[in-house]
């Protein structure tokens, strides 16, 4: 039977950290301007404190998973193609200042696929 290794606890705890002073740091750069738009001053901190919850549970779950899964050519092939995909959707989407950028759901999600193009994957 293989040998189960844990969760760097380390690792971790500094991405807790990290995702706590980033929420900080929203909090103190957007109060005021929330209060005025919006009347209160933890809309945008409650909007990015769900989006880290949702990151977080979704990098919780990602840790059970062995990480040599993800070492095979067919999902290397795969993560690619989506890639190409979305960025040859991105102009379908409707412009905003004469580019094509983002891939909007409704007014509460967007997605800029040259992030995920951008990224240094070693697989």
């Amino acid at each position: 039977m293989a040998k189960r290794i844990g969760v760097d606890k380390w690792l971790y705890g500094i991405t807790l950290l990290l995702v706590l002073t980033g929420l900080a740091m929203v909090f103190s750069a957007s109060a005021v301007m929330a209060k005025q738009r919006y009347g209160s001053p933890y809309t945008f901190l409650l909007k990015q404190s769900l989006w880290a919850f949702l990151g977080l549970v979704i990098m919780t779950g990602l840790m059970q998973v062995d990480y040599r899964r993800y070492n095979r050519a067919f999902v290397a092939y795969m993560m690619v193609g989506l890639t190409t995909l979305l960025l040859m959707v991105v102009f379908a989407m409707p412009g905003s200042h004469a580019t094509h950028r983002w891939i909007r759901f409704g007014g509460f999600f967007s997605l800029q696929p040259s992030e995920l193009a951008n990224q240094r994957h070693t697989l």
